[in-house]
């Protein structure tokens, strides 16, 4: 009785091996699909997954060929179930499989799900995906082309293995084209990605840790200005990134390492919004100037900035900077940028100091004006002599100058859209 129990139970096993899948079904294109139901309650959803059982110890290499279309709803003994996931590993090995059609009803894809399936060239992730398993065109090496939508995604891990890359292994991805319905980039991401460009779209506001990590051969990184957060590593070791970085004003976070090892970055401006930037955030790489645009020193360490020459800040707030806590650290670095510059200024909109040279008085005129915007007298070594503001629609403002030394000064104009400097000369 006990043998007959026991072969009883080893058949049970044999029989659930074999068939892992819980059922098939054929598409209108005559295409068999493999699923396993992950719920039987309202409202119902299967999984594909691969035939028979896991790849260990049966070779699965056929159970999908050519060009395989999921639908998003299949039927079985009567009800219909809506396909939410990518199993782990439904495709893994298909040497003989060239495309596939995820649908949008799709919200995970799960570990390796597609690894070592040669052939596929190119694949889209759809909008509804918020959920991808590390490693899931790992091996994938005819792999060029891959669009990424998902509007809201994370990377995990399976079985307590590191973080990767969904595309790691996958040697042939030059392009990748993020849609415009991202609003983040999950950490992990696309470490690693080998082509020349990467196009962030304006819909994105988050970048996460690692997210195009050790990205060799992109020479053009623009960051719109919809990000505000960069974070930790995220743009480690890019080895051919142009010589000049611009972070944007909407960028308030940069996080520990998010620039390291950028071998040819040789100077970096960071925007007005920064309030943090992290540990080593440029470490190794060979940056001879930052340029500050914020007024108010962010948050940083005393290594956040250690590998630059110079750093510039605005006209009039060196001081500002040198007694901010682990600013004074950088203290000979520091230095002033007066020179005469026009970050942004509207069509319609024209700037002007007269007389010029000046004896008693100047006046400042602003065409169109559209913004409130503070006017600030300086002299050569940036401390503040005058602070004032001038209203939107207001077209001229006078500043006395009767009380200074014959030499020189500049006009600093600051808002939101204008940052502008002019120099004036006093007789």
């Amino acid at each position: 009785m006990k043998r007959k129990l026991l072969n009883l139970i080893m058949l049970l096993c044999i029989s659930l091996q074999v068939f892992a899948h819980e059922f098939e079904a054929v598409n209108s294109d005559g295409k068999t699909i493999y699923y396993n139901i992950t719920s039987s309650a309202e409202p119902r959803t299967v999984e594909v997954t691969y035939r028979g059982n896991p790849s260990s110890s049966y070779p699965h290499s056929n159970s999908y060929t050519g060009v395989i279309n999921i639908p998003e709803s299949v039927t079985y003994n009567g009800n219909t179930y809506s396909v939410t996931s990518i199993g782990e590993m439904s495709f893994e090995g298909c040497r003989d499989l060239t495309s596939v059609t995820i649908p949008n009803s799709v919200t995970t894809i799960g570990f390796e799900a597609f690894a070592n399936s040669s052939r596929i060239t190119s694949i889209i992730i759809p909008e509804s995906v918020t959920y991808i398993r590390n490693a899931v065109f790992n091996g994938c090496s005819g792999l060029t082309s891959l669009t990424y939508n998902a509007a809201n995604c994370t990377i995990g891990t399976r079985d307590g293995l590191n973080n990767t890359s969904i595309f790691e292994g996958c040697t042939s991805v030059t392009s990748l084209t993020i849609g415009n319905t991202v609003n983040s980039i999950p950490s992990y991401a696309f470490i690693g990605f080998k082509g020349t460009s990467i196009v962030i779209p304006n819909s994105v506001t988050y970048i996460g840790d690692l997210a195009f990590y050790g990205c060799a051969g992109i020479t053009n990184l623009t960051i719109p200005n919809s990000v505000t957060y960069i974070g930790n590593a995220a743009f480690a070791i890019w080895s051919s990134l142009r010589s000049s970085l611009t972070i944007p004003n909407s960028v308030t976070y940069i996080g520990d390492l998010a620039f390291a090892c950028c071998s040819s970055l040789e100077s970096v401006t960071i925007g007005t919004g920064i309030t943090f930037i992290g540990d080593n955030a440029f470490r190794e790489s060979p940056i001879d100037t930052a340029i500050m645009k914020a007024e108010n020193p962010p948050t940083i360490k005393t290594n956040t900035l250690d590998v630059a020459r110079v750093i510039l800040v605005p006209c009039g707030q060196a001081d500002v900077y040198k007694s901010a806590t682990n600013w004074d650290y950088y203290g000979d670095k520091i230095q002033e940028d007066c020179s005469v510059s026009l970050d942004e200024l509207a069509e319609d909109e024209s700037v002007a100091v007269y007389p010029n040279p000046v004896m008693d008085n100047a006046v400042l005129s602003i065409d169109n004006l559209k913004e409130d915007v503070k006017v600030i007298l300086t002299d050569e070594q940036g401390r503040q002599l005058s602070l004032s503001t001038m209203k939107a629609g207001e077209r001229e403002i006078s500043l006395n100058t009767s009380s200074l030394a014959n030499g020189i000064y500049f006009v600093r104009i600051v808002g939101e859209k204008i940052q502008r400097t002019e120099k004036i000369i006093k007789k």
